[in-house]
């Protein structure tokens, strides 16, 4: 009778370390969260860099330098390169923004616009630069005045050598525990980029050589209406300019009176802005019947 014989068994596999695994992947993505917001703190450091040591008149005179054709070509390429998914969403967006200001009773100035050749699209951005630009000047405005913007400051700056001292004698934090305890180096960081902020607001009035983002909005829309037509048009503008506002009470006579004020000083310190506008009309196909 053959002999019964157990046949031998294989060996127990190893359980994976899911630990050890968890943990890697963990490092992992703390390692990439660190990059990230490196690389985040060192463009924040070359537009601190920028603003400090680029005066704002030069960046002001560059920008404005840019001819008509150089602007055109610029906006066209972009608007090649993005035409398929970009421009029918932004001719929607356009008529939807246009349809959602009829209780203003401004159909018929649009439509009066479009007849002369201005496009929806650029009417709209221009519209919506005006609405949003008030909140943009009270922002900057709640910083304070200049001299208490710049006594804020210098203020946050004062901890910023002791922080370098520091982060020179810790040396890197581990990357797993770089979110979970301070890091002297980014909070210098982040604290010489608040600083640098309390000056934004001044820096891009005097690159624009205007006294508000209110009034280089109210202009980009009459620059448009007037450079496209060869009129000023103060009705129709005012029109949109106080539904954009909610202001019923920005009247014809209120823009014209601005308008005469201002117009002139502004068009000399920004006609990239017009320029802009103009190529962006010139390039979008031309509007449909909706």
């Amino acid at each position: 009778m053959a002999e019964n014989r157990e046949k031998p068994s294989n060996p127990p596999q190893a359980a994976p370390n899911r630990d050890s695994n968890s943990s890697e992947q963990r490092e992992k993505l703390a390692e990439e969260a660190r990059r990230k917001e490196q690389k985040r703190i060192r463009q924040h450091e070359m537009m601190m860099a920028f603003i400090a040591h680029v005066p704002p008149s030069f960046v002001g005179k560059s920008l404005n330098k840019f001819s008509n054709e150089s602007v055109g070509r610029f906006v066209g390429s972009l608007i090649a390169e993005f035409s398929d998914d970009l421009l029918p969403e932004f001719s929607n967006w356009a008529i939807r923004y246009l349809k959602s200001l009829e209780e203003h009773c401004i159909t018929n100035d649009i439509d009066r616009l479009k007849m002369l050749g201005v496009k929806r699209e650029p009417i709209a951005l221009s519209m919506t630069f005006i609405k949003f630009a008030p909140r943009l000047d009270a922002s900057f405005a709640r910083l304070g005045s200049k001299r208490e913007r710049r006594k804020r400051a210098k203020a946050l700056l004062t901890s910023v050598p002791v922080l370098n001292e520091l982060a020179t004698i810790i040396g890197d934090v581990p990357a797993l525990l770089w979110k979970e305890i301070p890091d002297p180096s980014r909070i210098a960081s982040e604290l010489k980029m608040l600083s640098s902020m309390l000056t934004w607001g001044a820096y891009l009035y005097e690159v624009l050589g205007a006294n508000s983002f209110l009034e280089v909005s109210k202009f980009a829309l009459a620059s448009l209406v007037h450079a496209i037509t060869g009129k000023y048009l103060d009705r129709e503008v005012s029109n949109l300019t106080g539904a954009a506002l909610d202001d019923a009470e920005y009247d014809e006579t209120r823009h014209r009176v601005w308008r005469i004020t201002n117009y002139e000083r502004l068009q000399a310190n920004i006609p990239i802005v017009t320029r802009v506008l103009i190529s962006l009309n010139t390039v979008l196909p031309d509007p449909t019947n909706t």
